[in-house]
């Protein structure tokens, strides 16, 4: 099976863009012992938790309900054609899936493990892209950006394959083996770079990623009542005089758990008489009481029913992040993932 897909820049001006795809599979090819094969040049934990178990990153483990996901950012090698291929296969290697594409046009990968319990969704991510899955204005600091000029195209081509025996898999793992020949892998301990842009830059960028939000800077944040997952009500302005971080997210968004141990650091670290944080869900309340502890999540977290203004309901992807400052207005609104730095330099800048 091929996927081919083309982005075109149908604007007047240059454009930045960025594509990841998300390939998830689970049972039966991930399960305990399960293995990725790919002839990998650099592999780099995304954090500390991820770091770890770097020596074992392409090594499945049983699923453990509540553990959090591991992500590592690789680099792979390629043959004479600019072409490179993974594999997931199980632990019996009699079953697997391939995916086959160009570094031209997919230069990074990401390898998302997600070993929860099984009705929890556990999965993996196999994800060629232009860069890796982090808040924009961070890659857009280490050349992960890509543009385009006006009405410039670019494709992206993927191949699929399902190996149903032990010599269709056999023979995908010596393709893999033939371009990694000779070749050695870095194996980074320490995560990932970080370092975030400045203040000006974030909120320039949150500007051109959702404008609509702009025209809200500076003016009161439209009050709103939810329930959080114990049944308390929570009103918006009764956080008068403090801080606050509304954060929309869900319990099947890669990005969104990933923000989370920021997010819990960001709670133990800054008073609750300084900064509230209310993380808002639309789910199933009992499906997301049980992620909130699954996750030990310690800030506040709301349902909504369908019932909040606007600004909050027109947001078109998640996370997106509200930034109120004391006074109750609304300080910044970003979509993407918003490191512990960034919040913090945009909660101290004037």
């Amino acid at each position: 099976m091929q996927i081919s897909d083309t982005v075109t820049n149908r604007s007047a001006i240059e454009q930045e863009f960025g594509i990841l795809y998300h390939g998830n599979y689970g049972p039966p090819l991930m399960e305990q012992g399960a293995q990725f094969f790919g002839p990998v040049r650099q592999v780099t934990p995304i954090n500390e938790h991820a770091a770890k178990d770097v020596s074992s990153y392409n090594i499945y483990r049983a699923a453990k309900a509540g553990f959090p996901e591991q992500v590592y950012c690789l680099q792979l090698w390629a043959d004479r054609n600019d072409r490179t291929k993974v594999m997931l296969r199980n632990a019996a290697g009699d079953k697997a899936v391939s995916m086959a594409y160009s570094v031209r046009e997919l230069p990074f990968f990401t390898l998302w493990k997600n070993p929860v319990a099984r009705e929890d969704g556990y999965v993996t991510g196999l994800e060629p892209g232009t860069g890796f899955p982090r808040n924009r204005s961070i890659e857009r600091k280490f050349g992960r950006v890509p543009k385009l000029a006006p009405h410039q195209s670019r494709s992206f081509t993927i191949d699929f394959a399902l190996h149903a025996d032990k010599s269709q898999v056999n023979a995908s793992a010596d393709e893999i083996a033939r371009i990694w020949a000779g070749r050695k892998t870095q194996v980074d301990t320490t995560p990932l770079a970080g370092t975030g842009p400045s203040l000006e830059e974030i909120i320039k960028a949150a500007k051109t990623w959702r404008p609509g939000f702009e025209s809200w800077y500076g003016k009161p944040a439209p009050d709103f009542t939810l329930t959080d997952i114990a049944g308390k009500k929570h009103k918006l302005s009764d956080y008068r005089g403090k801080n606050v971080l509304i954060v929309f997210w869900a319990t099947w968004c890669g990005p969104c758990i990933r923000e989370i141990p920021d997010l819990i650091k960001l709670r133990n670290t800054v008073s609750q008489d300084k900064l509230a944080i209310l993380a808002i869900s639309n789910e199933d309340p009992g499906k997301v009481k049980k992620f909130v502890t699954q996750a030990k999540m310690n800030y506040t977290i709301l349902l909504d029913p369908g019932v909040l203004p606007a600004p909050y309901n027109t947001i078109r992807a998640i996370p997106s992040s509200f930034f109120i400052d004391s006074d109750g207005k609304i300080k910044l609104g970003s979509t993407g993932m918003v490191s512990l730095e960034e919040i913090k330099a945009i909660f101290e800048a004037e």
